[in-house]
C-alpha cells in the first residue's frame, strides 16, 4: 500500500480546481485503488492511502491529479505494509 500526502502551494490558487481534483479522488475511490482519502486540517494538502499497485501506476494516476497539472501541488509517496490494524480497517481491505 502507500500513503500520499499532499502539499498545496496555496488554498487559493487550489480554489479553481478544486472540482476537477474531487472527481479525481472520486474516479479512483470508485475504481477500488484509493481505499481512503481526505483533506488536511490545515486546508493545505491532504492524505490519500492507496492500494498496493504498480509504482508505474501509481506515477500515472498522480499525474492526472488536476493540481499537479496546474503544478499547485507535490506529492509524498511512503510504500508501506500495515503490520496492526484497529478494528473496522478490514471493511477498508487492510489486513494485518
Amino acid at each position: 500500500m502507500y500513503l500520499l500526502t499532499s502539499t498545496l502551494a496555496s488554498k487559493e490558487a487550489a480554489q479553481p480546481q478544486f472540482d476537477a481534483h474531487c472527481a479525481w479522488l472520486h474516479e479512483y475511490n470508485r475504481k477500488g485503488i484509493f481505499v481512503a482519502s481526505g483533506p488536511r486540517d490545515d486546508g493545505l494538502g491532504g492524505v490519500i492511502i492507496v492500494h498496493d499497485i504498480s509504482e508505474a501506476e501509481l506515477a500515472r494516476i498522480i499525474d492526472e491529479d488536476p493540481y499537479i497539472k496546474a503544478n499547485l501541488a507535490k506529492y509524498t509517496i511512503v510504500k508501506m505494509k500495515f503490520r496492526l490494524t484497529g478494528e473496522g480497517f478490514e471493511k477498508l481491505g487492510i489486513t494485518p
